[in-house]
């Protein structure tokens, strides 16, 4: 049931995901993560054309984050999300999720460790 629900919130999604990233199709997706890692979501300091949202995360460390992101991209798996290799440089992390039907888009999740137990993080929808 919840992957039907799912396919019909991404057939549907489309005509909806007017620069909302949780009004996409990756709405879903965007929910789960901030639930999983238990983030607050804070305003984002440079906004950018791409749909973004920023979070922070107190009292666990980027590892446990970057395990928690895999996780829930395989939650997804089913419905045909896909993460690739993370990345990292000058001390932000980051990866890409995407589905196979998901056109010319892709959720790019950042994390930057401002102190052992301090992650900020950006969630952004841009062109793959």
């Amino acid at each position: 049931m919840k992957t039907l629900c799912f396919l019909l919130y991404v057939w549907l999604g489309w005509s909806f995901a007017n620069g909302d990233i949780t009004a996409s199709p990756y709405g879903p997706v965007v929910s789960e993560l901030l639930r999983a890692m238990h983030a607050g979501v804070v305003p984002c300091e440079d906004l950018l054309d791409a749909p973004e949202l920023c979070f922070t995360v107190d009292s666990v460390g980027l590892g446990l984050l970057a395990s928690i992101v895999g996780d829930v991209a395989k939650d997804f798996q089913s419905v045909g999300l896909r993460s690739d290799s993370w990345l990292s440089g000058n001390g932000v992390h980051s990866v890409r999720l995407v589905f196979d039907t998901s056109g010319p888009n892709a959720l790019y999740v950042y994390l930057a460790e401002d102190s052992p137990s301090h992650v900020r993080g950006l969630i952004r929808l841009s062109p793959r």
